[in-house]
């Protein structure tokens, strides 16, 4: 709400009452006298218009959703490893960065200013001054003591027994799975110094009172987790401004015009104030319609016909007592018919607040808010027509594109941050550009031309992987690794296989072995004599037929198989060597 010596009605004024105004000023109207005088009143305003305009809420939640997509992360040096990528990945993913860039856009369009604080994750010590002995602050026996501003922390040393101011001494550890915080500042509370001619910023914190309440009471939750400055800044009565590492610090602000303050943006509901205010006052209009006119006062009294009079003839007072005995009755049972002596009139006053509410006013001046945001009221009720989609879109997507070069600013000096803090190589990071539903066509013109035999690939596949928000080159490197692993996988089981097959012949030949072994004379002569007949009538068979032959009677006679196969292979080599004789007949 706005502070309360802002606000003058100029219906109540001394000068309006007495007349003295012939002529007002014709830009001076009601709602004027609202408006704010100091820039970080209409940040007050901004909220409550954010937190109290369904129109207002729904346009900026929906900017900033459109304004904000995956993040990018390319390379700058070539040498740089899928691991350090793979470590800005985790981190943003770590500190959310998405929720982080719609909050940063929400405030951008509410107060037309975002503070970004990069606080890196400390562990703090304990240092006693008198034997240099450290101790971790979350194991250290200290007490706090807030009128000490020199040395707060008071240690009681266990090595040297000294009680005493000890040392602070911060680290910061690399590796972390969140090596930082992100915090947004209330630009209530802040002051900046601002050159204009070379667009330098010096920016200054007031600690609120709730963190300077937790500080000076010793809250472990605050005084061991941040920064000194804030804690000394904290300490000293609000007789100094915390000054931010530029380092760690974002300003993000919305254009302003020249001729105002230049280190502030200018927030963007501003333009919607007074349609607001004057939405608000036909609002409370209706109110007080409701009240007065929609429910109507019913009024019943006894009737006459002629010269017939029934005050005189009846008492009043009982055939009131009925007739409100007969209401109640007709309440319960809705078929209740009642005997009456006399006729009863009724007669109505007011109920005819429908015609006096001011809905129509009110839709004039919430398209008003609309559009001084530069939103179609389609968009938000969601009748937009499908032919004006696309243009709609693309103006929308046009409008926020101031929104979004900054948001990209952000999310590579969070990148930058990250190589300070970690020590790893920079990299490029961005947000994928946002695409809307009709780029199907120029989507799919793109994969024609990079389909096209005829003429070659008309476009790169980093400009195809790019319109469709896929990073060519991991997917590159991870259709290396499916079609590297599916070999190995294919590897894998061609050596288990040939395993397995060794092992079943082994065992055969172990098992032939040892019947051989037990078998009597005679049986292997049945055998032989067996074998012989087999081969008889393998030899002149097809390769195919005889392969399939022989697989048949391994598996019943394992025996016998071994025995033909021997057979085969002596009669192969006597037919080899009757044929060299017939060639050769002197070798």
């Amino acid at each position: 709400m706005p502070d309360p010596f802002n606000i003058f009605d100029p219906l109540t004024s001394d000068q309006f009452l007495a007349g003295s105004y012939s002529h007002p000023n014709p830009a001076y109207d009601y709602s004027t006298a609202f408006l704010p005088r100091k820039l970080k009143d209409y940040f007050r305003w901004s909220e409550y218009l954010f937190m109290n305009s369904p129109q207002i809420f729904a346009v900026v939640q929906k900017f900033a959703a459109f304004s904000v997509n995956k993040i990018k992360i390319i390379p700058i040096e070539e040498d740089t490893s899928n691991e350090i990528i793979n470590r800005y990945e985790s981190i943003y993913d770590n500190i959310n960065i998405q929720s982080i860039l719609i909050r940063v856009a929400i405030n951008a369009m509410v107060y037309g200013n975002v503070f970004v604080n990069i606080l890196p994750v400390i562990s703090r010590y304990l240092s006693c001054k008198k034997c240099n002995k450290s101790y971790p602050i979350s194991m250290a026996n200290y007490k706090f003591n807030p009128n000490n501003k020199a040395s707060p922390f008071i240690l009681n040393c266990p090595k040297c027994k000294s009680i005493d101011g000890a040392q602070v001494i911060d680290l910061h550890r690399k590796g972390l799975d969140k090596p930082f915080n992100i915090v947004l500042w209330d630009p209530k509370f802040i002051d900046v110094e601002y050159n204009k001619l070379t667009d330098e910023e010096i920016i200054y914190a007031t600690i609120d009172g709730e963190t300077s309440s937790h500080i000076k009471k010793g809250d472990r939750y605050y005084i061991e987790k941040i920064d000194m400055e804030i804690i000394n800044t904290a300490l000293d009565n609000r007789n100094r401004m915390f000054r931010f590492d530029p380092k760690f610090m974002k300003h993000i602000k919305m254009h302003s015009l020249a001729g105002i303050e230049q280190q502030w943006g200018y927030p963007a509901l501003v333009a919607t104030l007074k349609s607001f205010l004057h939405a608000a006052i036909l609002k409370k209009a209706n109110e007080a319609i409701a009240f007065d006119y929609l429910i109507p006062l019913r009024i019943v009294f006894p009737t006459g016909s002629g010269t017939f009079d029934p005050t005189q003839m009846i008492n009043l007072e009982i055939w009131k007592n009925e007739l409100v005995k007969s209401v109640k009755q007709w309440r319960r049972d809705p078929l209740h018919i009642e005997i009456a002596p006399v006729p009863v009139g009724r007669v109505q006053v007011g109920g005819e607040g429908r015609s006096l509410l001011t809905f129509q006013e009110i839709q004039i001046a919430e398209e008003n808010i609309l559009a001084a945001l530069g939103v179609p009221r389609e968009i938000i009720y969601g009748s937009l027509q499908w032919k004006a989609a696309p243009i709609t879109l693309r103006m929308l997507s046009k409008q926020l594109e101031p929104l979004v070069s900054q948001l990209n600013e952000l999310v590579q000096w969070i990148a930058d941050t990250i190589s300070y803090l970690e020590k790893i190589p920079r990299v490029k990071a961005s947000i994928i550009p946002f695409k809307l539903v009709d780029d199907s066509d120029e989507k799919t013109a793109l994969f024609q031309s990079l389909m096209t035999p005829q003429l070659g690939s008309l476009v790169s596949a980093k400009t195809m992987g790019d319109a469709l928000g896929i990073d060519i080159a991991k997917e590159q490197e991870q259709l290396e690794r499916e079609m590297l692993d599916s070999k190995r996988r294919e590897i894998k089981v061609m050596a288990e296989m040939e395993k397995i097959t060794q092992e079943a012949m082994a065992a055969a030949q172990q098992q032939q072995q040892s019947v051989v072994g037990q078998t009597t004379s005679a049986t292997e002569n049945a055998i032989m004599e067996e074998a012989r007949s087999y081969v008889e009538r393998i030899v002149n068979m097809p390769p195919i037929d005889r392969r399939r032959y022989l697989v048949d009677i391994s598996k019943t006679r394992p025996v016998l198989h071994a025995v033909i196969k021997e057979m085969l292979l002596d009669y192969r080599q006597n037919m080899e060597a009757e044929g060299r004789k017939n060639i050769n007949p002197n070798a």
